[in-house]
C-alpha cells in the first residue's frame, strides 16, 4: 500500500472492530489510499475520540492528502464536525470534508473514488451517492448529481459489445467492481449493462451479476473504446 492517492479517508466510528473491518475492506479495493480507523472511547469500549480523530486528521494533513471523514452514528458525526472546524483551512489549502453517509458502504464508495484520484468533496459525493441502491426503502433524499463530464469540447461517443460472459464464478463481486469502476472514471466514461447504469461501484454491485451471464455493454465517453476493452478484460478473467 502506497497510500499515494491525494484524499485520504479517516474512519470515525463507536467500534474499534466497526472501523478496523471497514479499512480492511479498503486496503483490499484501493489500496493506494490512506485510511485510519478511528474506532471506540478513550478507554477502548464503546464510543467516540475527538482527540484521536483529530490527530489522525493533523497527520494526514502534514503527509499532503486532503481528509475525508466518515461516521458511523449521529455523536461520531458531530466528533468528525467537530475537528472540520478546528482543521479548517482557507480557501486554496487542502480540504478536510465530513460526510453523513452509511459508514460501510459510503466509505468505500469514497475510497473507490479517491483511489481514481476524486478530491475530498467528491468522494463525499460518491459517499452519498452509494445509498442509490436501496434508496427506494428510505424516506425521500436528495442526493447530489455526481454523473462525471468530459472535458469541455471533447466529442462524445459510444462504444458496445455483446455476448460477454462473466468468468469469475462469483460475477462481479467487489473486487471487479471496484477495477470497472476506476476504468470508467479515468475514461471519464458511464456504462450500461444490459441496458442498466453500472458506472459507480453500487450501480455495479447492484446489478447482481453472476458467474456464466452472458451480459451486453455499452461504453459512452470521449474515448470508449479502450474503456470498453478494460472492462472487457475485467469480466473475462478469472
Amino acid at each position: 500500500m502506497t497510500e499515494s492517492a491525494a484524499t485520504a479517508i479517516v474512519i470515525v466510528s463507536h467500534s474499534r472492530d466497526l472501523a478496523r473491518g471497514v479499512a480492511e475492506l479498503i486496503a483490499q479495493m484501493a489500496p493506494d489510499v490512506a485510511v485510519r480507523p478511528v474506532g471506540g472511547g478513550p478507554d477502548g469500549g464503546l464510543g467516540t475520540n475527538l482527540p484521536a480523530v483529530r490527530d489522525a486528521v493533523t497527520e494526514l494533513l502534514d503527509a499532503g492528502h486532503e481528509v475525508l471523514l466518515t461516521a458511523d452514528l449521529g455523536s461520531a458525526f458531530m466528533s468528525a464536525e467537530i475537528v472540520v472546524e478546528l482543521e479548517h483551512r482557507p480557501a486554496g489549502e487542502r480540504a478536510v470534508v465530513a460526510v453523513d453517509a452509511p459508514v460501510a458502504r459510503g466509505t468505500l464508495a469514497a475510497a473507490v473514488e479517491a483511489q481514481g484520484g476524486g478530491s475530498a468533496e467528491t468522494c463525499a459525493r460518491a459517499a452519498k451517492e452509494s445509498v442509490r441502491g436501496w434508496i427506494d426503502a428510505l424516506e425521500p433524499v436528495v442526493v447530489p448529481e455526481t454523473r462525471r463530464t468530459a472535458e469541455p469540447g471533447a466529442v462524445i461517443r459510444t462504444a458496445t459489445t455483446s455476448g460477454v460472459r462473466l468468468a469469475d464464478p462469483d460475477g462481479i463481486h467487489a473486487r471487479p467492481a471496484a477495477a470497472i469502476a476506476a476504468a470508467l472514471r479515468a475514461g471519464h466514461a458511464e456504462m450500461l449493462v444490459d441496458g442498466r447504469g453500472a458506472t459507480t461501484l453500487m450501480e455495479l454491485l447492484a446489478l447482481g451479476a453472476r458467474g456464466g451471464d452472458v451480459v451486453g455493454l455499452s461504453v459512452t465517453g470521449p474515448a470508449p473504446e479502450p474503456v470498453l476493452a478494460d472492462v472487457v478484460g475485467v469480466l473475462t478473467r478469472v
